[in-house]
């Protein structure tokens, strides 16, 4: 893709041109001159901005119009104020945490119908052009455009768009009476929550009710198995409103699955459930068609209320309340006490025991702010009870100075400060020998921009790959990288993987604790040494 990607709408399908930009994560504009002009505009791969040019509604008229915002929220404003600065403006009126996470959510839709639009066309000419910023422009309540600083999924868009088609062009005879979708055996009812526990309660209770039940973990993951899951004959989802975003950024999970089964047009085999009752959230989803709203019970008393509406839409027999039933519970705690002591149940335990025992050790070693030298051997001596292969990267900030009559800013760097697992005798010298530009795109991306720890799959890109040919070995599946933080911004990253054993993918509870509190013993190091630096400056006081 050196040169500009173009061509003709007739000989090029735009789905694939989108699954190439998506898939080399690359920055720039796609021009569509067809019947509906548009400009598309994307940074790492992610569509971020839609312009269709017959367009005449500006953002904040439409965000009036679906009642996010008031007209009141958009008097007083400036030609240079953001949607950005007007949106938390109102927030202090309404006294609403939430409204920026709604703005996104309708504007995040408006993309994806834009998208659906644009590739509709098939006569006409498209040009990408590559542009070197990588930030997403500036969002205006006076623009025409949809921007979305994170962006969605493009290629996925595509994907659903396409298979729409194929669908109705499969479609049966009008003549023929529509059949109603065969039942699945496995996916009669999917449940997706990011509590393990109640994944657990929720495998028992429908598992005892002999209801054939799937549970996934996260809205990304079923987002992308919707169309199947629906196509198979899915009659019930049940969906947690507080779950993480499929982008990573944003706390309302569940309304973004309901709007995508609302898409396509199954919002009414969805239930979105609450841990406690929200109002405003009820009634959106109401309106967006949803089945029902359900409150989880705060115990096992309340189950056959929270379920027996999803039975009522499988065509089942309800649940009916019980009473306590102690030979039975006896029967089932006594089970999982003799599966918890097999061979591997056992293993398990020790290992978590060893590792506790290994954290009480090391967070004593961290009360000291004297050990500043000795923290990242530390982190690295407690990273490897986890991971096989492990390396601790440094943030060097370059100061800008002045030079031509200007201001020249550096650029901000990773410098490597040790490892183990590595191949050589002396793995911390080959560490120590990286040196990566912050704002590459690299495996830390992620973790400095979201300020967390990331388990993520390892992607193609040139300083990944340049990282993984300096530290040797086979190449991992996945990778955890995480961040320590102090007040004063991000101190250092850490680098794991199983590469070279074929280990699962362990439980990093206990490890992210610890890099919480190295990071903040790193500052307390920082302050101490400092004040030691600025008593020595001092003159002694005479007597």
């Amino acid at each position: 893709m050196a040169r500009p990607l173009c061509g003709h709408l007739d000989d090029v399908d735009l789905d694939e041109v989108l699954r190439v930009i998506a898939l080399s994560r690359r920055c720039g504009q796609l021009d569509i001159d067809a019947e509906s002009r548009a400009e598309l505009h994307f940074v790492g791969g992610r569509l971020v901005r839609a312009r269709l040019h017959e367009s005449r509604e500006t953002l904040g008229a439409l965000l009036v119009r679906v009642g996010v915002l008031n007209a009141s929220d958009l008097l007083g404003r400036t030609d240079s104020e953001t949607l950005e600065e007007v949106v938390r403006r109102a927030e202090l009126v309404r006294l609403d945490a939430h409204l920026l996470v709604k703005v996104d959510d309708v504007i995040a839709e408006q993309l994806a119908a834009a998208l659906r639009r644009v590739l509709q066309q098939r006569q006409g000419s498209f040009s990408f052009r590559l542009t070197p910023d990588a930030v997403p422009p500036r969002r205006y309540a006076s623009d025409t455009a949809f921007t979305l600083p994170s962006g969605i999924d493009a290629e996925e868009v595509a994907r659903e768009a396409k298979r729409r088609r194929s669908d109705r062009k499969s479609d049966a005879p009008a003549s023929l009476p529509p059949q109603r979708p065969t039942r699945s055996p496995n996916k009669e009812v999917v449940v997706v929550d990011d509590d393990p526990a109640f994944l657990a309660g929720v495998e028992r209770t429908l598992g005892e009710a002999g209801v054939p039940v799937q549970t996934l973990t996260s809205a990304r993951e079923v987002i992308s198995k919707l169309g199947a899951l629906f196509a198979q004959g899915l009659r019930a989802l049940v969906v947690d409103l507080v779950m993480p975003r499929s982008n990573g950024r944003g706390i309302l999970g569940g309304l973004e699955v309901l709007r995508a089964a609302q898409r396509l047009g199954h919002a009414d085999r969805v239930f979105l459930a609450f841990d406690d009752v929200h109002g405003d959230a009820a009634a959106l989803a109401l309106a967006l068609g949803a089945a029902g709203v359900l409150v989880k019970p705060p115990d096992s008393e309340g189950l056959p209320s929270f379920w027996n509406p999803v039975l009522l839409q499988l065509d089942r027999p309800p649940l009916v309340a019980a009473g306590f039933d102690l030979a039975k519970e006896l029967q089932h705690e006594l089970r999982e006490h003799r599966d918890e002591w097999t061979t591997a149940g056992r293993r398990s335990l020790d290992d978590a025991t060893h590792s506790l025992a290994t954290l009480k050790a090391l967070l004593g070693e961290l009360n000291s702010p004297s050990f500043d030298e000795e923290i990242p051997l530390l982190i690295l001596r407690f990273t490897s009870a986890f991971f096989v292969r492990g390396a601790l990267f440094t943030v060097h900030r370059h100061l800008p100075v002045e030079e031509n009559g200007g201001v020249e800013h550096g650029t901000d760097e990773l410098l490597g400060l040790g490892g183990f697992g590595f191949g050589g005798n002396d793995p911390g010298r080959l560490v120590r020998s990286i040196r990566l530009p912050l704002e590459a795109d690299t495996v830390f991306t992620r973790a400095i921009a979201e300020r967390c720890g990331v388990r993520q799959p390892l992607w193609e890109s040139p300083w990944n790959t340049r990282l993984l040919t300096t530290l040797g070995g086979p190449h991992p599946r996945e990778v955890y990288t995480a961040p320590l933080l102090s007040p004063q911004g991000i101190e250092c990253v850490l680098y794991a993987d199983n590469a070279t054993e074929p280990r699962p993918f362990p439980d990093i509870a206990l490890l992210e604790i610890f890099l919480q509190q190295a990071a903040a013993a790193m500052e307390r190091a920082t302050l101490s040494r400092e004040l030691s630096t600025l008593r020595a400056s001092q003159p002694p006081r005479s007597i």
